[in-house]
């Protein structure tokens, strides 16, 4: 047995309801521009100012992150090498 789904003229002739008159074609609806307001252009600046602040605070903990990485591997190794060459 066919799922009623799968049968392609059920759906033909259960979609065939018309659309309500209130709401008018996508071609006739008018859109009114938003313009930017002084109070989210300053939101906006200060958003912009929070991710520079932000990125700069992530990239220097990198960045002494990475050199307190670097430093302790490079102790290690010459540990490891002091103690190979000692025998």
């Amino acid at each position: 047995m066919v799922p009623a789904a799968a049968n392609p003229w059920a759906i033909i002739l259960w979609h065939t309801a018309r659309m309500p008159d209130d709401i008018p074609p996508l071609g006739e609806r008018r859109y009114e521009p938003r313009l930017a307001t002084d109070a989210g252009l300053e939101f906006i600046m200060w958003q912009i100012a929070k991710l520079r602040r932000d990125l700069l605070h992530a990239a220097v903990w990198a960045g002494l992150g990475l050199a307190a990485a670097a430093i302790i591997g490079i102790e290690m190794w010459w540990r490891y090498v002091a103690a190979c060459s000692s025998n």
